[in-house]
């Protein structure tokens, strides 16, 4: 963030404190502490405004104490937290609850799986005052956006990881439940809630639809990277029939990207693994699919020179994995 020099930084802090005159000793508090960045200049004369470090006297703004006494976090991100920990318990919670949604947020999934419905509408105009958040759009439904995305990412870190996991999949139920006619709208959204919850089965599901969308639109690169992620979660989990049976079905797409990817770091491996799959679920056709672009992987990746005794090899199974 660009640095403002003194006399801007002095100019933004009266903007910020308007209404009356900014004492000298309050204005240089700020001005040094913030160092000329205009967001933690920001954050910090809210911070001094709430705590009551500043008082308004007629038409002047004046330090409650010295300044030498007032204690400051050294960090926007401390700030920020020391503004939230003073917040009603229903403010503070809604903020959390909507960090974890994202930096933008709509209404309708926060009010699905918040517990305060008749005064969410009155916390969230609250928030606004304080510049925590804003209306982003009213059409085609409301939505409201953090102010800066620090000040998300200090909501979301203040919770335990348990209760991040919980709301993300209460997220992930409610964008269901709210758009069951536009779930393809939502696949990476649910894709990426699901994955940060519990329910690896349904982070997994979301990935490869989300994969599937990407590919059709020749996002190739951002296909492979779906399925790998669902691919990683996969390979975490317990080692049974389902288990292979989900792996092939997001590896056997992943092998078809890598020749269009110029065969990436890893592809003998992801093959190699395909191969394996398949030959264990006893699915020939798979089998065969895998067994030929490990033949394409050899042939496109080794050097001339190289002994290519396998290629009869390779040839025979993948004929005999027809029969």
């Amino acid at each position: 963030m660009d640095q403002l020099s003194s006399g801007t930084s002095a100019e933004l802090v009266r903007a910020i404190l308007d209404g009356g005159n900014v004492m000298p000793d309050l204005r240089d508090l700020i001005l040094t502490r913030a160092s000329g960045n205009p967001f933690f200049m920001e954050e910090l004369t809210h911070s001094l405004l709430e705590d009551g470090s500043i008082l308004k006297k007629d038409d002047q703004y004046v330090l409650r104490a010295k300044a030498s006494d007032i204690q400051v976090p050294d960090t926007v991100q401390g700030i920020i937290a020391a503004r939230m920990d003073r917040l009603e318990d229903g403010l503070k919670r809604i903020m959390q609850v909507a960090s974890v949604i994202g930096r933008e947020f709509a209404f309708r999934i926060l009010n699905a799986i918040t517990e305060m419905k008749e005064d969410l509408k009155s916390n969230l105009i609250n928030l606004q005052g304080l510049e925590f958040i804003y209306e982003k759009s009213l059409f085609p439904e409301l939505e409201y956006i953090f102010r800066h995305a620090l000040s998300q990412e200090v909501a979301y870190n203040s919770l335990l990881l348990k209760r991040r996991k919980e709301i993300h999949e209460k997220i992930g139920n409610a964008t269901e439940e709210l758009y069951p006619d536009r779930l393809e709208e939502f696949y990476e959204m649910l894709a990426y809630h699901y994955a940060k919850s519990d329910d690896i089965s349904k982070a997994c599901h979301y990935l490869k639809l989300s994969g599937d969308k990407a590919r059709k639109t020749f996002l190739t690169t951002q296909a492979f990277e779906f399925y790998n992620e669902a691919a990683k979660l996969l390979r975490n989990q317990p080692d049974d029939h389902e288990n292979r049976r989900l792996r092939l079905a997001v590896i056997q797409p992943m092998a078809r990207l890598t020749t269009v990817l110029g065969s990436p770091e890893g592809s003998f491996e992801l093959l190699t693994e395909g191969e394996k799959l398949a030959n264990d679920l006893a699915n020939k056709k798979a089998l065969a699919h895998f067994q030929t672009a490990l033949g394409i992987f050899y042939l496109t990746s080794l050097p001339a020179s190289y002994d290519l005794s396998w290629r009869r090899t390779r040839s025979i199974k993948a004929r005999s994995a027809f029969t």
